[in-house]
């Protein structure tokens, strides 16, 4: 497929209108320049709209709009990668920006890449607003792993910034529930893993913030208010990841959220792609459970 950029930098939003200046001004500033801003505003009730046409009014950058009915975030990254006219998809949330130098240097990782049709990403780490290291660093200062790998190999922690080729997105839309607003992009992110690398690097692109109420801040009443998107990945994960420890926790996960849902122990233990996990589970799940209806 011919694209028009190098990359898409895409932003979900979603009532933000006021942090998207200081994201905007970042991208004024990049040193690499064949890129397109796309902002998929996911039925904002603020002037988002407002703030965006004034950008566009000032033809400084390659800025497209598109605003939908409210479906949740990952509806509206899935759109965006329909949408997309980059080869390379550069997720940024409306609360973060990047460093100057942060595209050319994902641009410049890319590029050091000889296969690239086994590479899906490049990864970098992030610092926040104070200029901290988020999490932990990668084991080495350049490794190519993927997104499962990393994690429950090396223990890495923390939110990273990352760019995925389009055509990859494409292949691994994202589930949508009808009535649900939120599933954790892991359940993307988890596929392409099993088929593709990504060049990890000890690299800081993007400086992140965290934003009272944004899905970060809400995780458990999020999974319990949106069951089928969580039963869904936490079941496919107990039967792709890569450690048996990551496979019982994402088992043990799936029965507790299988609960919250009214399901009871046998029925999800049939729908279990691992069913002899979800048996082992269903003890310490349903402890969480209780624990979980005491904190709601």
């Amino acid at each position: 497929m011919d694209y028009k950029y190098k990359f898409t930098v895409f932003t979900p939003s979603y009532n933000r209108a006021g942090l998207l200046d200081r994201l905007y001004n970042s991208l004024k500033e990049q040193t690499f320049k064949d890129f397109e801003w796309l902002i998929v505003d996911d039925g904002s009730t603020d002037n988002t709209e407002e703030v965006v046409r004034s950008y566009q009014d000032e033809g400084v950058l390659n800025i497209r709009y598109i605003k939908k009915e409210n479906g949740g975030k990952h509806t509206a990254v899935k759109r965006g990668v329909e949408e997309a006219q980059g080869e390379l998809f550069l997720m940024i949330d409306s609360d973060d920006y990047f460093t100057p130098y942060g595209i050319e240097g994902f641009n410049e990782e890319w590029e050091k890449i000889e296969d690239k049709e086994s590479y899906s990403s490049v990864c970098c780490v992030c610092k926040d607003t104070k200029g901290r290291i988020i999490g932990t660093k990668f084991p080495e200062d350049v490794i190519d792993s993927n997104s499962m790998e990393i994690r429950e190999k090396y223990g890495v922690l923390g939110d990273k910034a990352a760019f995925t080729r389009t055509d990859v997105y494409r292949e691994y839309p994202f589930p949508v529930f009808e009535g649900e607003r939120f599933i954790t992009e892991a359940v993307v992110d988890d596929l392409v893993a099993m088929k593709y690398k990504t060049r990890f690097v000890n690299k800081i692109f993007c400086v992140k913030e965290y934003q009272e109420g944004g899905l970060s801040d809400n995780s458990l009443k999020l999974r319990v208010n949106n069951p089928k998107g969580t039963i869904y990945y936490y079941n496919q994960s107990m039967e792709i990841a890569k450690s048996y420890k990551k496979r019982l926790r994402s088992a043990i996960n799936y029965m507790r959220f299988c609960y919250h849902a009214g399901m009871g122990t046998v029925e999800a233990v049939s729908r279990a792609k691992a069913s002899v996990l979800a048996v082992v589970a269903a003890a310490p799940a349903w402890a969480m459970y209780l624990r979980d209806k005491k904190e709601l």
